[in-house]
C-alpha cells in the first residue's frame, strides 16, 4: 500500500497493487495487458487497488487512475471520483510508434520523451528505424567502421549503453523495443565502404544479393542487435527495393544467367526471396528464442511471390495498401500490422510526395470493419497499428509536436475501438493533450485555450471568424493615445468589408488593406483604385494552414520562395510601390509555445528574402543556401523546421546535382535522358564544339579536357602528350569553346584529373603540383597575362608549396628564383657555365638578405 498524496483538511489516496505472476517481465504478442481497477472511497481515505497479472496490466491501471484526478482551479484543490469498477485490456497486442532515427539523428533525450508519451497513451511498441541510406548511426561492436564512417558525426552514434538504457527505460513504463535493419534496400552510408552494395544511380544503393561478403556483414550486425537489444520481435525491412536496380548489375546478370533465370520481374523477385533466406539464416543462428519477424508490404508481399513467405514466420507491416489488400492478406492468413499513410504517416502534409496532412480527427475516426471489410472471425490477424515518423523534415526541434497528440488517437482507436468519433471527444483530448505538454513533451495544440478552460461550451461557441474582423490597432503602449490625430498611424484592414460596395467608406490615405483572401484580380483592382495593400494571401503565406479542414494545404518553404508577385497579380512597375510588402501570419488555434519556432521558420525566411529582393532564382536553385540558413536559426535556439536530411546539409549539392563523364548517355540521340536541372556533364572528351553543344542545351558542364587538363599524359602510348603548366595557364575558355558571354554562367569551373595507371605515392606531388595551380588562376579571374609574363611569380608559388612539404615539379633551374626577371632573358649555354661578376654580386646579395 503506497501513500500517493495528501491534502489539507482533505482526503488520504492509498493504492495497492494485487500482481498475479511477478516474474513475467518480457512482453510479447501474447502478454495480457488487461487489468482491474476499484475505487472506494470513505470519509478520511480513497482507497485503489489494481488487479492484473502482471505488471504491463498494472501499469495501465495506474495510467488509468491518473486520468481520472483532475485539478480544479476553481477550489484550488485535487479531485478524484469517489467510487469506480473498471475492467479492461486493449483489444490489439500491436500499439506502436515507429521513429526514423537515419534521415535525423533523433538524440536519446527525445526518445525517452517519445517512450513516456506512449507510455501515458498506452503504446507498447517502439519500432525504432536505426537506419537507412542517410546514416547508418547504430554503433555495431562487431563491425565499428560503419558508424564510424556511416554516421553523420562521432557524437551522434547509438551506442551499446545508449540502447540498454532506452530498452530499460521503456520496460518501465510498458514499452517494448523493435529494433528494424532495413535491407536490402535503403542502405548507403557506412556498407558502401565495405564493397558490398551496388549503386542504384538515384542517390540510393542496394545490399549485393550475390556477394557471400553481404551476408558475413549482415551476420555480425545481427548478432550485435540481438546482443544490444535482446528483441522480441524483430523487423528486417525489405522496402521498396529496386529489382531493376539489381538486374542492371553485370556481375548480378551474369549470376543469374549461370543459374538459367531470365532477366525478367519474376526472377528478380527470386532472388529478393534468396537474399531474404540467407539473411533470415545469418539472424537465425544467433537468435535463441523463436522470434517473429516483421517486413513491409512489398514486393514479396505481392499475389505472385506470397508463396516465398510462411505464414507462420513473417508479419507483414502495410504501409501502401487499399482496394482489398489487407483484407486479400488476412484471408490468405497473413498477420498484419497497419500502417497506411492514410491516415497514419505523420510526416505527412509537408512534402510533395506526401501532401495531405493527418490530423488526430482523421486518426482518431478509423475504423477498421469500415476500412477493411472483413469479419470477427479474422479480426485476430489484425495484430494492432503503428503510427510512422519519417524523419527526412523532422528533427530535436519539433519531433514532438509531429507524434503528439496524434498517436494518442491511434493508441485509443486500438485499444478499444470507440463508438464515439472525434468531434465527441475533443474535450476529453484536450486535456490529454494538456497532461502531455504538462510533462515536457510540446504536443501539437488541438484547438485555442479559450476551449480547454470552458469545456464542452467550446464545441458549441458560434464563434466569429477571422473573416468578420474589420480592423485591429496594437497599442504598444498607453502613450499611443497621445498621438496627433494628423500623425496618427494607417489602419490595416481586413478584406470582408473592403468589396467594391463597401470602398467608398474606406479612404485611400488613411487605411492600408491587408489582403489574406484575393485573388481573382482583387489585389490589382484595389492598387488600381489607389491603395495601398500589404499581401498575406491565405496560399501561400497563411503558416498554420495543413493541420486543419478549413485551411488543408501545408505552405511548404518552396511555395513561399516561388511566388512572385508580377506573375500572380499581372500588375506593372507604375504601381509597384503601392504594394507595401507581405506578411506571414501565424494564426494559434492549434499552435502554442511547444513549437511555434517550427511553425515560422525557416517558411517566414523565404518569404523575407522574395521581398528584400525578388531573386531570379527558384527555391531549387537555393536550397542548400536554406539549408544552411535553417542550420544557423537552430544554433541560436530557435526549433526551425528540418527542410531535408542532415546528409544534405553535410553532402551540399550533391543531393540535387548528380555530375557524370561525357559518354554514351551525353551522345545527341540520348541527351532525352538526361535532364538539365539534375545532371552535370563534366567533360574531358570534347573538342569539335561539343561543350558550345551541351551548353546551347541547357547543360551546366565541367571541363576536364584531356589537352590541357589531364595531368597523368605523356608518360604512356595512350596519351602522349605533357600538358605543361604553361599549356594549361594559357588555355582560355573564350577562344578554346567559342562561347559568348551570355551562356558562360552553365560553365561551372574546370577539374585536373590525376588518374593514376603510372603514378603512386612516391611522386604523386610532382605529378600535380605547380600545373594544379596554374588551372586553378585561370579560372579564379581569367587573367589577361600570358604564362611567360608570370613565370617568375610561379616559380616564387612553386617553392612556397615545396617549403610546406608538397614536392611540386620545377619549373626552371634555382638560378632563375635567385635571379628574378634575368631568367627569362638569359641565354644559357650550360647550367651555371657562364656566369658574370655582376650576377655572382647579385646572388650573393640574395643569400644575405635570406639568412637575415
Amino acid at each position: 500500500m503506497k501513500k500517493l498524496s495528501r491534502a489539507k483538511n482533505g482526503v488520504q489516496l492509498k493504492v495497492a497493487f494485487n500482481i498475479i505472476n511477478t516474474n513475467l517481465t518480457r512482453l510479447t504478442l501474447n502478454t495480457s495487458e488487461g487489468y482491474e481497477l476499484f475505487i472506494n472511497a470513505s470519509s478520511h481515505n480513497v482507497y485503489v487497488n489494481i488487479v492484473s497479472n502482471n505488471f504491463f496490466g498494472v501499469r495501465h491501471g495506474l495510467e488509468t487512475l491518473l486520468q481520472l484526478i483532475v485539478c480544479s482551479l476553481s477550489i484550488n484543490s485535487i479531485k478524484i471520483i469517489s467510487g469506480a469498477y473498471i475492467k479492461d485490456k486493449p483489444l490489439y497486442p500491436y500499439r506502436g510508434v515507429m521513429l526514423d532515427t537515419a534521415r535525423h539523428f533523433i538524440s536519446i533525450r527525445s526518445i525517452k520523451r517519445t517512450i513516456e508519451g506512449m507510455a501515458m497513451s498506452k503504446l507498447n511498441t517502439f519500432h525504432w528505424h536505426i537506419t537507412d541510406s542517410e546514416s547508418f548511426p547504430y554503433g555495431s561492436t562487431t563491425i565499428p567502421e560503419l558508424s564510424t564512417l556511416g554516421a553523420y558525426s562521432p557524437s551522434k552514434i547509438y551506442t551499446p549503453s545508449d540502447i540498454s538504457n532506452v530498452i530499460t527505460y521503456a520496460l518501465i513504463r510498458g514499452v517494448r523495443v523493435i529494433p528494424e535493419l532495413d535491407a536490402p534496400a535503403h542502405i548507403r552510408e557506412g556498407l558502401e565502404n565495405l564493397k558490398i552494395t551496388v549503386d542504384c544511380n538515384d542517390q540510393h544503393s542496394q545490399l549485393n544479393p550475390i556477394l557471400e561478403k553481404t551476408y558475413e556483414v549482415l551476420e555480425g550486425i545481427y548478432k550485435d542487435i540481438i546482443e544490444d537489444f535482446h528483441p522480441e520481435l524483430f523487423h528486417m525491412g525489405t522496402d521498396e527495393v529496386s529489382l531493376s536496380c539489381w538486374m542492371q548489375d553485370e556481375s548480378i546478370k551474369n549470376w543469374m544467367k549461370n543459374r538459367n533465370w531470365d532477366l525478367i520481374e519474376a526472377n528478380g523477385a527470386r532472388l529478393l526471396n534468396y537474399f531474404q533466406n540467407k539473411a533470415l539464416g545469418r539472424y537465425r543462428k544467433h537468435q535463441k528464442i523463436d522470434t517473429p519477424i516483421i517486413i513491409w508490404d512489398g514486393i514479396l508481399s505481392q499475389d505472385e511471390y506470397l508463396q516465398n513467405i510462411p505464414q507462420s514466420r513473417y508479419i507483414i507491416q502495410v504501409w501502401n495498401g487499399g482496394n482489398g489488400y489487407e483484407k486479400d492478406l488476412i484471408e490468405k492468413g497473413y498477420n498484419i500490422i497497419i500502417s497506411s499513410i492514410n491516415p497514419f504517416y505523420l510526416d505527412c502534409g509537408f512534402d510533395i510526395h506526401c501532401q495531405n496532412y493527418n490530423t488526430w480527427e482523421n486518426i482518431y475516426d478509423f475504423r477498421i470493419f469500415n476500412e477493411f471489410n472483413i469479419n470477427d472471425e479474422d479480426r485476430h490477424k489484425i495484430l494492432g497499428s503503428e503510427v510512422t515518423v519519417w524523419t527526412e523534415k523532422i528533427d530535436d526541434s519539433y519531433l514532438d509536436s509531429r507524434i503528439w497528440p496524434r498517436a494518442s488517437a491511434m493508441a485509443e482507436i486500438f485499444w478499444s475501438e470507440p463508438d464515439e468519433t472525434s468531434s465527441k471527444v475533443k474535450q476529453r483530448f484536450l486535456y490529454h493533450r494538456e497532461r502531455l505538454v504538462q510533462i515536457g513533451i510540446g504536443a501539437e495544440a488541438i484547438d485555442t485555450e479559450w476551449c480547454i478552460q470552458n469545456g464542452r461550451e467550446c464545441s458549441n461557441l458560434i464563434r466569429l471568424s477571422k473573416i468578420n474582423t474589420i480592423f485591429l490597432i496594437h497599442f504598444l503602449s498607453s502613450s499611443c493615445l497621445l498621438l496627433h490625430r494628423n500623425s496618427f498611424p494607417k489602419i490595416s484592414v481586413a478584406t470582408r468589408y473592403t468589396g467594391d460596395e463597401y470602398l467608398q467608406n474606406i479612404s485611400q490615405s488613411r487605411y492600408i488593406i491587408q489582403v489574406w483572401n484575393g485573388g481573382n484580380g482583387y489585389e490589382k483592382n484595389l492598387i488600381e483604385k489607389g491603395y495601398n495593400i500589404i499581401i498575406s494571401s491565405i496560399n501561400p503565406f497563411y503558416l498554420d494552414c495543413g493541420f486543419d479542414v478549413h485551411c488543408q494545404n501545408y505552405n511548404t518553404w518552396e511555395n513561399i520562395y516561388d511566388f512572385r508577385i508580377f506573375n500572380e497579380f499581372n500588375i506593372n512597375d507604375e504601381v509597384r510601390h503601392k504594394i507595401l510588402g507581405s506578411e506571414v501570419t501565424v494564426w494559434t488555434e492549434k499552435i502554442d509555445d511547444s513549437y511555434l519556432d517550427s511553425r515560422i521558420w525557416p517558411r517566414a525566411s523565404a518569404m523575407a528574402e522574395i521581398f528584400w529582393s525578388e531573386p531570379d532564382e527558384t527555391s531549387s536553385k537555393v536550397k542548400q543556401r536554406f539549408l544552411y540558413h535553417r542550420e544557423r536559426l537552430v544554433q541560436i535556439g530557435i526549433g526551425a523546421e528540418a527542410i531535408d536530411t542532415e546528409w544534405c546539409i553535410q553532402n551540399g549539392r550533391e543531393f540535387n546535382l548528380i555530375i557524370i563523364w561525357d559518354g554514351i548517355l551525353s551522345q545527341d540521340e540520348y541527351l532525352q535522358n538526361i535532364p538539365q536541372s539534375r545532371y552535370i556533364i563534366q567533360v574531358w572528351n570534347g573538342g569539335n564544339g561539343y561543350e558550345k553543344n551541351l551548353i546551347e542545351k541547357g547543360y551546366n558542364i565541367i571541363i576536364s579536357s584531356i589537352n590541357p587538363f589531364y595531368l597523368d599524359c605523356g608518360f604512356d602510348v595512350h596519351c602522349q602528350n605533357y600538358n605543361t603548366w604553361e599549356n594549361i595557364y594559357d588555355f582560355r575558355i573564350v577562344n578554346e569553346l567559342n562561347i559568348n558571354d551570355e551562356v558562360r554562367h552553365k560553365i561551372l569551373g574546370s577539374e585536373v584529373t590525376v588518374w593514376t595507371e603510372k603514378i603512386d605515392d612516391s611522386y604523386l606531388d610532382s605529378r600535380i603540383w605547380p600545373r594544379a595551380s596554374a588551372m586553378a588562376e585561370i579560372f579564379w579571374s581569367e587573367p589577361d597575362e600570358t604564362s611567360s609574363k608570370v613565370k617568375q611569380r610561379f616559380l616564387y608559388h612553386r617553392e612556397r608549396l615545396v617549403q610546406i612539404g608538397i614536392g611540386a615539379e620545377a619549373i626552371d633551374t634555382e638560378w632563375c628564383i635567385q635571379n628574378g626577371r634575368e631568367c627569362s632573358n638569359l641565354i644559357r649555354i650550360l647550367l651555371g657555365t657562364m656566369v658574370t661578376q655582376k650576377q655572382m654580386q647579385q646572388k650573393r646579395k640574395i643569400q644575405i638578405l635570406l639568412k637575415k
